[in-house]
């Protein structure tokens, strides 16, 4: 579980921004778990950053947290994924009860909205 002092920044943060969470460190797990099998390339977006990064394939070094450019982040603290591959990604969202929407030929998964 992540620490507490990171779950108090993650909300503060939600907060300011008057949103609202849609994800749990379990959901992210199984989510990540299975596009990492499926190779999917994303777009993820973090509370903290103006701008989604681009991963061409995601990689959970240890439980809850996702990797990105400048090394691990916790789960609590991604915004929302976003990727092409509507129909496997939407799948994957459903199977473990995340929210997300399609537009633009893009499936959009919810951390926080």
């Amino acid at each position: 579980m992540a620490d507490i002092a990171s779950r108090r920044k993650a909300r503060k943060l939600a907060n300011a921004r008057n949103l609202a969470a849609f994800a749990n460190d379990t959901k992210w797990g199984e989510f990540f778990a299975a596009v990492e099998d499926l190779g999917i390339p994303l777009q993820i977006k973090l509370l903290y950053k103006n701008e989604a990064f681009e991963s061409t394939s995601v990689w959970v070094p240890v439980p809850n947290y996702v990797d990105s450019k400048n090394g691990p982040v916790l789960f609590v603290f991604v915004e929302w994924i976003r990727a092409r591959a509507v129909e496997e990604v939407s799948r994957i969202a459903s199977d473990v009860g995340l929210e997300y929407s399609v537009a633009n030929a893009e499936v959009t998964v919810y951390g926080y909205k």
